[in-house]
């Protein structure tokens, strides 16, 4: 049961480490995004694990809270990620100078690098675009199945919202191979009987550089 308790927490982290819009069914937009999207990453108790040993491990993680919220700033090579977790918050930078992102909490001087350019235990095998469609958050999306070495994940989006070139998106290693093939961003990410990360706002803004600054750190 902790095997399979591991893996659904692996997927978890895998899939979410984006004046504001709510989705609107009318919304277009002509260019490339650049702004910023708010996720919030719940779980979904798989059937296997009581109820009791699952809420103990997400309240380990998210709190009382129970999810975790990301406001993700997109823009052309860079990127930058503001996180509550319920139990903290941080925030994540990409450093175009060696590719990797620098996380930190708040008020601390301890900073953390990870390379997303290297999958995770569970792979990416290949991403199909699927005839299906859905509504969520009162709009239309589009279905993509994202086949991994062990299961699968399904990524909603709509065609004329947060489009994006994948060659120029530094975030994390899954949605940058989705954006190779939908060519924008996710309106929801869920991986059955899991997890969800679902677009709860957007806003289509140019972005101060300032934003993608790493502090220095003692």
């Amino acid at each position: 049961m902790k095997t399979i308790l591991k893996l659904a927490i692996g997927c978890l982290f895998l899939i979410s480490c984006s004046a504001t819009n709510k989705i609107k069914e009318s919304a277009t937009q002509n260019e490339y995004f650049e702004g910023t999207v708010t996720y919030k990453t719940s779980s979904v108790r798989p059937e296997m694990i009581p109820e009791k040993d699952w809420n103990e491990r997400i309240k380990e993680i998210f709190g009382d809270q129970g999810y975790m919220l990301q406001k993700n700033y997109y823009k052309p090579n860079q990127f930058a990620s503001e996180i509550n977790t319920g139990l903290a918050k941080g925030k994540q930078v990409y450093n175009p100078i060696d590719s990797l992102h620098y996380g930190w909490q708040l008020n601390t001087e301890v900073v953390q690098t990870e390379d997303k350019r290297i999958e995770s235990f569970v792979k990416i095998k290949e991403v199909i675009k699927l005839d299906t469609t859905a509504m969520i958050s009162n709009i239309e999306c589009k279905a993509a199945r994202v086949n991994l070495s062990l299961g699968y994940a399904l990524v909603w989006y709509h065609p004329e919202i947060l489009k994006f070139k994948a060659n120029e998106y530094v975030g994390v290693l899954f949605q940058n191979k989705t954006i190779q093939e939908i060519g924008r961003l996710p309106i929801k990410i869920e991986v059955p009987g899991m997890l969800e990360i679902q677009m709860v706002e957007y806003s289509e803004e140019k972005l101060d550089d300032e934003i993608f600054k790493i502090p220095e750190f003692k």
